[in-house]
């Protein structure tokens, strides 16, 4: 019996490895997926029964400091309202090496998280945002690459944050505004946060 979590699997087929045509859960990596899906369990990370969703969007632009196409996602949260007086408090939220913008959103699980917290009342509705976190073309092979962490910030800087800020309501206050990121995205947040504290007052490198 599998204990409450998530589960990324795939068929053997013919000596191949095939995901299941019959589940849209898909577990994302940089170039890949494969099958996912979820034992329900109390855990935090889990979703929970009667508890409301936020939505989750996908945003796809051509960075011109990588030259290259890429796409951040935008977790709004239940009954996000963008014509609220109040901006809401944003969160930027970095993967880890050999993942992609999409994985917190699926197999990391912040939407659900933060779902469940909002509505215990142990967080403040807010937007949380994915980037993909290389700062060259390529991916996880230019990862070690000496210029990738100051390309990924100017990434985040000039050309992911400008974009949130025109689409949705978020603060520009920096009491408001954190970044955060496990593995390589912990070094990024290490790296662009306390270079740039006129942006963010929170940081969390996991």
């Amino acid at each position: 019996v599998l204990k409450p979590d998530y589960y990324a699997y795939s068929f053997l087929v013919d000596g191949t490895s095939v995901n299941d045509p019959g589940n849209r859960q898909m577990q994302t990596s940089f170039g890949s997926a494969q099958s996912m899906l979820v034992v329900p369990g109390p855990q935090p990370w889990l979703p929970q029964p009667g508890v409301p969703h936020g939505a989750i969007a996908r945003h796809t632009f051509h960075s011109a400091i990588a030259n290259d196409d890429r796409d951040f996602f935008v977790y709004t949260p239940p009954n996000y309202d963008a014509r609220r007086s109040q901006a809401y408090p944003v969160l930027y939220l970095l993967h880890g090496l050999g993942d992609d913008a999409e994985r917190w959103m699926n197999g990391g699980g912040a939407n659900v998280i933060l779902d469940n917290l909002i509505a215990q009342g142990k967080a403040v509705p807010m937007v949380v945002v994915t980037p993909l976190g290389y700062g060259l073309a390529g991916g996880p092979q230019n990862a070690m690459a000496p210029e990738m962490m100051n390309g990924y910030a100017r990434i985040l800087l000039e050309e992911v944050m400008p974009r949130v800020d025109k689409a949705y309501n978020v603060t520009k206050n920096r009491e408001e505004r954190a970044l955060a990121g496990l593995s390589m995205g912990g070094a990024e947040t290490m790296y662009t946060g306390l270079n740039h504290l006129d942006k963010f007052a929170w940081l969390g490198s996991l």
